[in-house]
């Protein structure tokens, strides 16, 4: 028998198969599944025909097929060099490795499943087109036309990027006049070129590449005209999009004046908020610095200046298009705009025009939603590390909005290379509940199941997150969970007002008593169940893909775990588990503002974790440091610092500049960072963590005093500051740290020593000690200067009547030398007693040696063995503070 139907059934394995064991079919040669209901597939999931440089590899190109025992998969490479470099991974997914040798090359993939069956062989394929493409030569030879002096040298240089970096020769070719030049740099001698308007053109050929540029220049006659040559513009173009910087920078002959009129199509001042001129005045100015995102899109603008004097002026005009970004004429829509969440198939396309090039390479494209929460960019292009293209449908199912019907969808035209966003489309659909919800979670689940035995990770993170997002707002779940006592506890309890949550009545659950103990565990099961399935999706990933929609993951995550007081103990250990997953798969590519996610995340674990359990509290502290470091190279100097703050500790840090002293503020803290000579960096990154709790640093209470006091016990009355420069060791300053730590509770009279401490990792204890020193003391804080960084906090010190002797050594050094003593003082009781042995053997030999001689001997030793025992048994009454211990010797 199979699942309930009987062997001999015509009807067993769905009729496409046999049952040749209890609930095991054997599947037809075109068919698959546990009991053969699925016909076999096979699908590229990518583009067809594809366009790659060599700065996209590796690249994946995934399948989609059932991985089955009978099921055989193999990639051939049917056209093309053999100087391509590819291999499978453990999914039988193709990934391009590397493409040998420079030039434009054309391959063909053919991708075989295979199935045996009955002894013969039979098999679907898919072919892929893959074009491999030179990076083209960037040629620039000036921005505008030029005006010289016909009695002046006339220089020109050209400026050539090769992105492939090739070997090649280059050859340049320079014409002017009917005259050619192969040279790099065009020199032409004075009164070489009569007076008029001449074409010069450049042709640069490096390999097979050809690479042409043209600029006029105008030849005068005389001398003592004012000429305005333009020396530089960026972008070196005649268009540019809007939001790009627009700078100019000319050169003025013939003129002692400084002065400068620039205007704007001829007649209008720039608008100050236009312009920013390095700090040198519009007027005095030969650089011109402009923002284009004041500027229309589709309008050319004509930027002027005038130089001279009273007696002669001149006047120079650049022209400029804004084409980056027409909007109206790029059209993205979706289809259908009203369906239904987890099951609608919606269609994203934009039209071939969205595709023009801009900076000379044509646009691709990638998709998502906006989360309404956090108004942050969620990409689910399914394969957003490859280029989706134009003209081309792209399918997918919705999650159920947070709030509301509406889901807003965006569409990015990026360019392919550098990942720049030109412009985004915004788009809108209305989702509804799925009529039969269960019948739609159980077909979803069956295909994430797919995924698994796929191997496709990237599909099974998106379909878990929206399943497991869409589920909890279906089954009522309130995302914001800021008001704990909701609806008055559903009249299933009472609210604690002073810590805003719920008491629920006996046989009511979840934070607003909302549901009964049956359904409670029904949805503490599901949320296991989704846990576990975004962690095993997330392990899927190859090597190759793990850093793609972070985003998403994070996203997902977030609001898997918002829902907190449905997490059991299994739940919070696979969401730690998920949670480190992250911050490996995150590695220097986390975006600047997501990182609300994590610190969402992070605050959640803090809150569902044993607050005894030490290990945790350690980790997610460590984990807030690298989230720092990883958005850290995001940061721009000058500009508002990064803030994160936790439950139980507020990270601020920020870029500075390493010319000055420099002052951070922060909880009332202030930390002062003189000039650092032992630094090289101009720009360095400062860290500096405000902590609560020290079980998060996973250190020892234990103290040392370095100076003479009294001192024997401590507690800390401040928060615990960690501070450090990112890639910067900060010890032996010349000048030192200066900083303020405000004590905790500013109404206690401290009538005894506060002191700033620092932590020291070598010797695990904390220290007070001359490069830490205590400069002033005030009922609302304690200032220090220290010589180095480390974690600093201030404590109260109190004495005792025991006199407390500092000791210069360690416990280890300090046996050693009761042991060099002892050893010492068995040397000295040996030396006298071979004396006295000696003494007395030297009597001995003499044969008239008396009896009294003996006596008095014998008095003589009993005496001095008295007096050994004596001297030998006097003990001390010192007491030495060695890390925090009392050893009394």
């Amino acid at each position: 028998m199979c699942y309930g139907v009987l062997t001999n059934d015509s009807n067993v394995c769905s009729g496409s198969g046999r049952c040749i064991d209890y609930n095991t079919c054997l599947c037809d040669y075109d068919k698959t599944g546990k009991i053969c209901e699925t016909e076999f597939q096979l699908e590229i999931l990518s583009s067809k025909e594809i366009f790659i440089t060599k700065s996209q590899l590796p690249l994946v190109i995934k399948k989609f097929g059932y991985s089955t025992s009978s099921v055989t998969y193999t990639w051939n490479l049917t056209e093309g060099y053999d100087n391509i470099e590819y291999v499978l991974d453990k999914y039988n997914n193709l990934v391009i490795t590397n493409i040998i040798g420079y030039g434009s090359f054309n391959y063909v993939f053919k991708l075989i499943g295979m199935v045996n069956h009955k002894h013969e062989l039979y098999y679907k394929s898919q072919h892929l087109k893959v074009h491999a493409m030179e990076e083209p030569l960037q040629l620039n030879i000036g921005a505008t036309d030029l005006i010289v002096n016909k009695a002046e040298n006339f220089i020109m240089d050209c400026f050539l990027i090769d992105p492939d970096n090739t070997k090649d020769p280059i050859e340049y070719s320079w014409t002017c006049n009917g005259t050619t030049y192969n040279t790099s740099t065009l020199s032409i001698s004075p009164y070489t070129l009569n007076v008029g308007t001449y074409e010069v053109s450049l042709t640069v050929k490096k390999g097979s590449r050809l690479a042409t540029a043209k600029r006029t220049i105008k030849v005068i006659d005389t001398s003592d005209d004012i000429v305005i040559n333009l020396l530089n513009v960026s972008p070196a173009t005649s268009y540019i999009n809007k939001g790009q910087v627009l700078s100019m920078q000319i050169e003025v002959s013939n003129t002692d004046n400084s002065s400068r009129i620039w205007k704007l199509n001829e007649n209008n001042d720039i608008p100050n908020e236009w312009y920013s001129m390095l700090g040198t005045p519009l007027y005095e100015s030969n650089l011109l610095i402009i923002d284009t995102s004041y500027l229309e899109e589709g309008k050319n603008y004509t930027f002027s200046v005038t130089a001279g004097n009273s007696a002669k002026t001149s006047t120079f005009q650049y022209t400029i298009s804004v084409t980056g970004k027409l909007i109206e004429n790029c059209d993205c829509n979706v289809s259908p705009t009203v369906g239904y969440a987890l099951e609608t198939e919606f269609t994203i396309y934009c039209n071939l025009y969205c595709k023009i090039p801009v900076d000379d390479i044509p646009n691709t494209l990638q998709y998502g939603f906006i989360d309404a929460i956090t108004n942050l960019k969620i990409d689910i292009s399914p394969y957003s590390y490859q280029n989706l293209y134009f003209n081309y449908n792209y399918t997918t199912i919705l999650p159920l909005p947070f709030s509301g019907n509406e889901l807003i969808l965006y569409v990015d035209i990026v360019n392919p290379i550098t990942k720049r966003i030109y412009f985004t489309k915004y788009l809108s659909v209305t989702l509804s509940i799925p009529s039969n919800i269960t019948k739609t979670h159980n077909y979803l689940i069956g295909k994430l199941d797919n995924y698994f035995s796929n191997g496709d990770g990237l599909n099974a993170v998106y379909l878990v997150t929206i399943l497991s997002t869409s589920f909890d707002r279906i089954n009522g779940n309130d995302f914001t969970l800021n008001n704990k006592c909701k609806s008055n506890c559903n009249n299933n309890g009472i609210c604690d007002y002073l810590n805003s949550k719920c008491i629920c009545d006996y046989g009511y659950y979840k934070f607003d008593c909302s549901v009964g103990y049956l359904e409670f565990n029904k949805l503490v099961d599901m949320k296991y169940i989704f846990l576990k399935k975004y962690f095993d999706s997330l392990l899927l990933r190859n090597e190759y893909e793990q850093n793609y929609l972070l985003n998403l993951e994070l996203y997902g995550v977030n609001y898997i775990l918002n829902n907190y007081d449905e997490l059991n103990e299994t739940s919070i250990t696979t969401s730690y588990s998920i949670y480190n997953l992250l911050l490996k798969y995150s590695n220097n590519h986390l975006k600047r503002k997501y990182e609300v996610y994590f610190t969402n995340i992070y605050n959640i674990l803090h809150k569902v974790l044993n607050t005894t359990t030490y290990k945790y509290k350690h980790e997610l502290y460590l984990s807030l440091k690298y989230i720092f470091k990883l958005i850290s190279y995001n940061l721009i100097t000058g500009s508002k610092p990064l803030q994160l703050t936790t439950s139980f500790a507020t990270l601020v840090g920020n870029k500075f500049k390493n010319n000055k002293e420099f002052t951070i503020i922060n909880n009332n803290a202030t930390f002062t960072i003189p000039y650092l000579h032992n630094t090289i960096n101009n720009e360095l990154v400062y860290q500096l963590i405000n902590l609560k709790d020290i079980d998060y640093l996973n250190v020892t209470t234990k103290y040392n005093n370095n100076t003479q006091s009294t001192y024997t016990s401590m507690k800390f009355v401040s928060n615990f500051i960690d501070f450090t420069i990112l890639n910067t060791e900060l010890k032996d300053l010349k000048s030192p740290l200066i900083f303020t730590i405000p004590l905790n509770d500013i109404s206690i009279n401290y009538t005894h020593h506060l002191s700033c401490r620092y932590y020291s990792e070598i010797d695990n204890v904390w220290i007070k000690d001359d490069t830490c020193n205590t400069t002033n003391v005030s009922f609302q804080s304690v200032t220090c200067q220290c010589s180095h960084a480390t974690i600093f906090a201030i404590t109260e010190d109190f004495s005792t009547n025991i006199s407390i002797i500092q000791s210069l050594f360690t416990i280890q050094q300090i046996i050693i030398l009761m042991l060099l003593g002892i050893l010492l003082l068995i040397l000295v009781l040996s030396s006298i007693t071979f004396a006295i042995i000696g003494f007395i053997y030297f009597f001995r030999k003499g044969a008239s040696a008396s009896i009294a001689t003996e006596v008095h001997v014998a008095k003589y030793l009993k005496m001095n063995n008295t007096n050994t025992s004596v001297n030998s048994s006097q003990s001390s009454d010192r007491t030495f503070l060695i890390d925090g211990e009392d050893i009394f010797v």
